[in-house]
């Protein structure tokens, strides 16, 4: 990651999309994870180009390692870091100052799917 001095900003590359985003917070986010005390599922949408599949597939190997079988991983095809529907990380880069009017139900049906497991204990 490169930090511009002039703007403050990031500039990030994430698989085929780069990006600006604000410098992220200094603070320990694994640490935070692993405190956790609670189920923890972890959405990536591959269409997102402010963060990564290996960023949401470490939240939930943090949680694993410290609560086996807490940590549960998704990722979403065609969907943006809104749960927007988009083409690419590029598409969701461009509409990034759009309204949100293309939400993707499939947010809704993984979020009950993965709630229906961890409340039947499976």
């Amino acid at each position: 990651m490169k930090v511009s001095s002039d703007t403050g900003l990031s500039v990030c590359s994430n698989s085929s999309a780069s990006k600006i985003s604000p410098p992220a917070p200094q603070k320990n986010l694994a640490a935070s994870w692993r405190d956790t005390k609670t189920n923890v599922l972890a959405v990536y949408a591959r269409n997102d180009y402010l963060s990564s599949e290996g960023d949401h597939r470490l939240i939930a190997d943090i949680a694993n390692r410290v609560r086996p079988g807490s940590g549960t991983f998704v990722a979403l095809d065609g969907v943006d870091h809104g749960f927007q529907k988009t083409a690419s990380p590029e598409d969701s880069f461009r509409r990034r100052d759009q309204p949100l009017d293309d939400f993707d139900p499939r947010v809704v049906a993984t979020l009950k799917a993965w709630v229906d497991r961890v409340r039947s204990g499976r």
